[in-house]
């Protein structure tokens, strides 16, 4: 499952310990038709199309961090 490329980033940092966040990829997710409002990692065959958001960790602390900076998620 291929995702397209995020544009460039600012630098984020930390909420639990304040270090830089390093990018890590982006990871495929999907809304959950039988939970409404849940959304779940992408599977290849799905009937519904994937989101990429982006995955960041923090190396000082081990923390994963995830955001929608394209804002592809819908409100709810």
């Amino acid at each position: 499952m291929s995702l397209p490329p995020s544009s460039p980033r600012p630098i984020v940092f930390c909420a639990g310990c304040q270090g830089p966040l390093k990018a890590v990829g982006r990871m495929p997710i999907r809304r959950d038709t039988l939970q409404h409002g849940y959304f779940v990692q992408a599977q290849p065959g799905d009937n519904q199309p994937a989101l990429g958001i982006d995955v960041y960790r923090c190396h000082n602390c081990g923390r994963l961090e995830y955001y929608d900076h394209d804002f592809l998620l819908p409100s709810v």
